[in-house]
């Protein structure tokens, strides 16, 4: 028979049918329906209700709505968008422009559009549990077909022997997945047809759960085929299924496509914990996501694993790439679980400064000249978000005495907020107010290191390029986009500085004292003059790693690859 193929609905289309859908309703039923129900389903089937407010903004910059969903990346002209919108926004609009996960793939079939607006019209609401909203979806969609299916005589498959199929059918899709981004794989027909049937095939097809081809099989929509995929895991595991089968122990904390899965399956379960428990074995993060997503993460239910993960992130023989410590260290930061010296408070709930000593001498300065510093201490580790945390805590933004003189501009907004990670985001007069806190806080001055300071501190006598010896070595810092964000400190003790200093290159440019321009110019001032950074950072390339390098920011312009460490001169306390 002939067949016509209907073009998939784009955004507009697709707001514009929930605007005349419910506009229609609030005439018809004014005490249950309103218009702005339509933006509301909208909005929410776009996958973040805060991407409404990133539109308006684009929408103030010039851009049309068909060009906020059509872009490929954030407009610099024609409008320039990128002028208006902050570094959140853009994170937000890339996020849910750029996933296949989105319901608005889903729903661009008129017929599912219009499935999914009844189902929010009867209950009011979407579910925020995938697995009941796709539970409810799945369940219309069948009673549908089998009503149509059963006036025309035709045949009807029995309902749970078609769900368990699906479910087969669909850990046989996921277990060829490769990727995160799509994991809607394909099967050959024929294989397909030895899970269901041509009959259940056609079926399932007619119902809009799957897709069919002359020889191809595969799910309707990303989303549904992991839905089926959650359910079979306990079925799976109770067969003897390891985490470690689908997330290998030399490439676990790669995503690979049984991501998106595993979440649904702990939300499937009625009782998750046993599943995390044995999701941690394999893929630490992962479990410890989930958790945090369902508000389970506590001391108790990874307790068997604490030792291990903690004495993983300082043991280089053991686990020597940094990936899997940049996830272990991620995990560990979440529990509170990490206790290194140097990273987290004290006793008293004051910033816990490891103190190292540079000894007195001479070094080498820039490009040989050869200058003479008395003994001082440095931070072994760049101040983390734990420490300027309680500087926010004890009022450090609203008492006036520590921004004498300082420009104070409104709290940072960190873009990672892990508390063993160094802090982002922070300007040149934020960390003068912090040091002047911490000084009073500690009896003795605190304060930033000169670029003279930090350079021995970081090169040592001999001038190295690099904190170590030789050439630059990518597996010694977080530089280069190789992590695509900052890491906790100190898990790259290999690139330690002479003086076991850690991270003095790479993870977050570090702010020094003086100015750029006049270098003799330490006092602080409200002038925006520029002032120095030093190392480079996670987004920099190896040339703005080295130790000699110099820099420069303004002083009130913090970002999310910039942060400081510490510097003081005897006596000290240890």
């Amino acid at each position: 028979m002939d067949r016509l193929t209907i073009e998939p609905l784009d955004p507009p289309r697709i707001q514009q049918f929930l605007r005349n859908y419910f506009a229609y309703f609030a005439q018809q039923r004014p005490s249950e329906f309103t218009p702005e129900l339509a933006d509301k389903l909208f909005w929410q089937l776009a996958g973040n209700q805060q991407l409404s407010e990133v539109w308006r903004v684009w929408q103030a910059a010039g851009a049309s709505f068909m060009q906020f969903w059509t872009a490929d990346d954030i407009p610099r002209e024609n409008p320039n968008v990128y002028k208006k919108t902050s570094g959140r926004q853009d994170r937000i609009w890339k996020e849910c422009r750029h996933d296949p996960r989105g319901l608005l793939k889903l729903v661009a079939n008129p017929y599912l559009l219009f499935l999914m607006t009844t189902l929010y019209a009867r209950y009011g609401e979407l579910p925020l549990s995938r697995i009941d909203l796709f539970g409810r979806f799945v369940k219309v969609l069948l009673e549908r077909e089998e009503v149509e299916k059963a006036r025309c005589r035709e045949y009807v498959p029995e309902r749970e022997g078609l769900l368990q199929q699906l479910k087969r059918l669909a850990w046989q899709l996921q277990s060829r997945s490769g990727d995160l981004r799509e994991a809607r794989t394909v099967l050959s027909r024929t294989e397909a047809s030895q899970t269901l049937a041509e009959p259940a095939l056609e079926f399932a097809a007619a119902a809009n759960l799957l897709e069919l081809n002359r020889d191809s099989v595969r799910f309707s929509h990303q989303l549904l085929q992991e839905f089926f995929t959650a359910q079979r895991f306990k079925e799976e595991r109770d067969n003897g299924l390891e985490a470690a089968q689908l997330w290998p122990a030399d490439c676990w904390w790669e995503s690979n496509g049984w991501e998106e899965a595993a979440k649904l399956a702990a939300e499937y379960e009625a009782d998750p914990q046993p599943f995390l428990q044995w999701l941690a074995a394999g893929n630490p993060k992962l479990a410890a996501e989930i958790a945090r997503e369902q508000g389970l993460l506590n001391d108790d239910l990874f307790a068997e694993f604490r030792s291990q993960w903690q004495s993983a992130i300082t043991d280089i023989k053991n686990y020597p790439n940094p990936h899997e410590l940049h996830a272990i260290s991620t995990v560990l930061a979440w529990l509170d679980w990490d206790k290194r010296q140097g990273i987290g408070l004290n006793a008293v709930g004051l910033p816990d400064i490891d103190w190292v000593e540079v000894q007195a001498g001479k070094f080498i300065y820039q490009k040989g000249e050869r200058l003479t510093l008395p003994t001082y201490y440095m931070s072994r580790y760049p101040v983390t978000n734990t420490q300027f945390q309680a500087f926010i805590a004890d009022g450090g933004y609203d008492t006036d005495t520590w921004w004498e003189r300082l420009k104070k501009p409104s709290l940072p907004d960190h873009r990672w907020t892990e508390g063993n990670r160094p802090v982002d985001n922070v300007g040149w007069y934020e960390c003068i107010a912090f040091c002047r806190w911490l000084s009073i806080q500690l009896g003795y001055e605190v304060r930033l290191p000169t670029e003279k300071e930090w350079e021995k501190a970081a090169r040592g006598e001999d001038g190295r390029e690099y904190p170590w010896e030789g050439e630059f070595q990518s597996e010694r810092c977080n530089a280069e986009k190789h992590l695509k964000e900052t890491s906790a400190v100190g898990i790259y003790p290999q690139g330690q500085s002479p003086y076991e200093l850690q991270d003095m290159a790479g993870n977050a440019w570090e702010w020094c004292l003086n100015k750029y321009d006049e270098p003799t110019m330490l006092d602080p001032d409200a002038s925006n003059d520029r002032r120095v950074v030093r190392g480079g950072s996670w987004f920099f390339n190896s040339e703005y790693c080295r130790s000699s390098l110099r820099f420069n920011r303004n002083p009130l312009g913090g970002n999310f690859n910039l942060g400081f460490r510490l510097c003081c001169f005897p006596p000290i306390e240890h």
